[in-house]
């Protein structure tokens, strides 16, 4: 079996992976490595350099090829890595081991959906997450997977709604919320047309900045705190000031890799 590994600026690896995913029905597995993202693609029907083409100038170095075992098991195990978050949260996939401590067991299996914890944006969001305390209806504006919905539920956040206009990402939420086993509802909205649900904290990991700009003046009073992400860092001072329209200022911010997390609050 022939195994091809692309090392991907972090800041646009997302954008190649979209396209990867509609080209290679096996699909792919991507993990943040030392400030990159590495995808490992398996007998790929794609050659190096029409890879190469994919991947523009976002490869970061040659791709690499190598023969290597077959089976799943030993495939899974070699590109594998859970994530800790914030000291409380264990993100895994479905065949790594659950955590040897009492860290919160989150399990997603990806498949179209975005937002396994691997992307710096998602990462940066569950940690503003885990300092939050939980207070009324979580919403989760574009859960793709469903990582932010569930990991807010097992945080303790009572009702969780996660809403995403991919109705196959609203199947793979709806599916890592059950093996889970906690209590979200996930639907299908448009963020650009539906109303924004009527809740206390909104997690909104969502990109362009334009998607931003359609959510921020349509949010509901009821929004004491919003966790906005999906956000490069030049657009930050941006965003902030959408929000700022509305009554919502910055209380916390986090950067990775070139993205940026923020956290704001409503005055009281």
């Amino acid at each position: 079996m022939q195994r091809a590994a692309l090392a991907l600026r972090a800041d646009v690896a997302e954008d190649v992976i979209d396209v990867l995913l509609d080209l290679l029905p096996q699909g792919i597995r991507d993990r943040e490595e030392g400030g990159a993202v590495e995808v490992v693609i398996y007998d790929s029907p794609l050659t190096v350099a029409q890879l190469e083409a994919v991947a523009g100038a976002a490869l970061l170095a040659p791709i690499e090829v190598e023969n290597v075992p077959g089976g799943w098991r030993e495939r899974r195990a070699r590109e594998s890595r859970p994530l800790e978050i914030a000291g409380r949260i264990h993100l895994r996939r479905p065949w790594d081991p659950p955590p040897a401590t009492d860290l919160l067991d989150v399990v997603i299996e990806r498949g179209r959906g975005f937002g396994t914890g691997s992307h710096p944006t998602t990462a940066m969001v569950l940690e503003l997450l885990c300092s939050l305390e939980p207070d009324g209806l979580l919403a989760d504006l574009g859960c793709g997977a469903g990582v932010l919905s569930v990991a807010a539920a097992k945080l303790g956040w009572e009702p969780v709604l996660g809403l995403d206009h991919d109705m196959a990402a609203v199947e793979e939420a709806r599916a890592n919320v059950a093996g889970n086993g906690v209590a979200a509802r996930i639907e299908g909205a448009d963020l650009r047309t539906d109303p924004i649900p009527e809740a206390a904290v909104v997690l909104a990991n969502v990109n362009p900045l334009d998607i931003h700009a359609i959510i921020a003046p349509r949010l509901p009073d009821s929004v004491h705190t919003l966790v906005a992400s999906g956000l490069v860092r030049a657009e930050v001072d941006d965003a902030l000031g959408l929000y700022a329209g509305v009554g919502l200022s910055e209380h916390r911010r986090l950067e990775r890799n070139g993205w940026a997390a923020i956290e704001l609050r409503r005055a009281r």
